[in-house]
């Protein structure tokens, strides 16, 4: 509507674990929101025999050693091994910003010995042998990396952080609004938030 200001939300990345104690989760991240909609927060479980269907599908087991990735938006996180965590499951790829950007990929799952790359979706990398897990990518969505397990050696390292969320706003036409990053492609004016903010729509005036 014209003469409008909307508010868009854009949602935290999860927050990693405190430390690095055996077992520990980190937080859930928060939902973006505009225009009346909502996207979606996955869910996190910490199990041996795989994550649960929250917003995005399923993590990966845990048989040995590896963690299981993360479950993406589209494909399941890969399970772990005796030596290497599993990769985190692919998100979605989106255009609508004039480009192609992958976006909502699971972390990779730790492991003592050496983790499994993240997908290219903005999910992080898990911990390895000495080093803590890779946070996600920000604005894309992603899961983040988990921690070094620890089973064999003793010792533990701390998962990463999930990446934040985006809003992208598109119509066709020259612009008519404010807020955010303003582009163009395509014949679409494109706003995009990677932050809090406002869309504001101007005002149309009829003239006698």
């Amino acid at each position: 509507a014209s003469g409008t200001n909307h508010t868009v939300t854009v949602g935290a990345g999860g927050a990693k674990s405190s430390s690095n104690a055996f077992g520990e989760n980190g937080t859930a991240g928060g939902a973006s929101s505009a225009l009346g909609l909502t996207a979606g927060v996955a869910t996190y479980v910490n199990s041996s025999t795989g994550g649960t269907s929250g917003n995005s599908f399923t993590g990966g087991s845990s048989p040995g050693n590896g963690a299981g990735g993360g479950g993406g938006t589209t494909a399941n996180g890969s399970n772990g091994s005796g030596t290497q965590g599993g990769a985190g499951g692919a998100g979605t790829t989106s255009s609508i910003s004039g480009s192609s950007v992958n976006y909502g990929g699971g972390g990779s799952g730790g492991s003592d010995t050496s983790p499994a790359t993240a997908a290219v979706y903005g999910g992080g990398t898990g911990a390895s042998n000495a080093a803590n897990g890779v946070d996600a990518t920000a604005n894309r969505g992603g899961g983040g990396g988990g921690g070094r397990s620890g089973y064999f050696s003793g010792s533990y390292y701390t998962s990463s952080n999930g990446g934040s969320g985006i809003v992208i706003i598109r119509y066709l036409g020259s612009q008519i609004a404010t807020g955010g990053t303003i582009t163009s492609s395509g014949g679409y004016t494109i706003h995009t938030f990677t932050g809090t903010g406002i869309l504001s729509v101007n005002p149309v005036y009829t003239i006698n």
